[in-house]
């Protein structure tokens, strides 16, 4: 894969033994390769192709905040979805190959070298909201006071997600999360808290990992 240049970047579709594609407003040309009639998998690439599937069925209603959680990981084809999702086909994994799961609480929503939340914890608050507390720990490794809370929500049996992209400041050491139609989501949301910092240089944020906090 290369990125394609002068009058090749307006180019889409297969030309001869080349394949034009768009991402983000940037052409890439890669070769063109002729399909060869598969073997039937083995065990192992079944469990592979299992793993992928279930792994991109579980991400895909976080795409807003895990784009956002792996902005600055993420360039050209290598999107936020496709950097979570690997992850959790390395290690989010538990079981056999036959009935291997994605646990919930081995995933992450955000990746990156900034200092994360310490001591974090989740409950629901009254009025259909769910608070996130942490310890403040400013000056602490590359924590800063100013930085913004990232939470996640994600109730996985109903696909439903709740999240605040750019929150309180770290110093502030809680945020509140209203949730619609709170009633269905009571014990089934998995919770997940990071930390994120403006970079001025690329107009992009640099993230903590996200943590689990746990299911509220």
């Amino acid at each position: 894969m290369a990125k394609a240049e002068g009058p090749e970047k307006h180019y889409r579709g297969k030309k001869g033994s080349l394949v034009y594609y768009r991402v983000k407003g940037v052409t890439y040309v890669r070769k063109h390769v002729e399909k060869i009639a598969a073997k039937p998998p083995t065990k192992l690439q079944e469990y592979g192709q299992r793993k992928f599937r279930l792994a991109g069925e579980f991400f895909k209603p976080l795409k807003i905040p895990v784009e956002f959680g792996f902005q600055q990981q993420a360039t050209g084809m290598r999107t936020g979805t496709h950097l979570a999702c690997g992850w959790a086909i390395k290690n989010g994994f538990k079981g056999s190959l036959e009935d291997s799961t994605l646990d919930p609480s081995l995933i992450k929503v955000s990746g990156g070298t900034l200092t994360g939340a310490l001591s974090p914890t989740v409950h629901w608050a009254g009025d259909g909201k769910v608070l996130f507390e942490w310890e403040d720990n400013s000056n602490l490794g590359s924590a800063r006071r100013d930085d913004q809370v990232m939470v996640t929500l994600y109730n996985v049996e109903d696909k439903a997600v709740f999240f605040v992209l750019e929150g309180n400041f770290r110093w502030e050491k809680q945020q509140l999360v209203s949730i619609y139609r709170h009633d269905l989501h009571v014990g089934k949301l998995e919770a997940y808290i990071s930390f994120s910092r403006p970079l001025a240089k690329n107009k992009t944020r640099d993230l903590s990992d996200s943590v689990y906090v746990g299911r509220v």
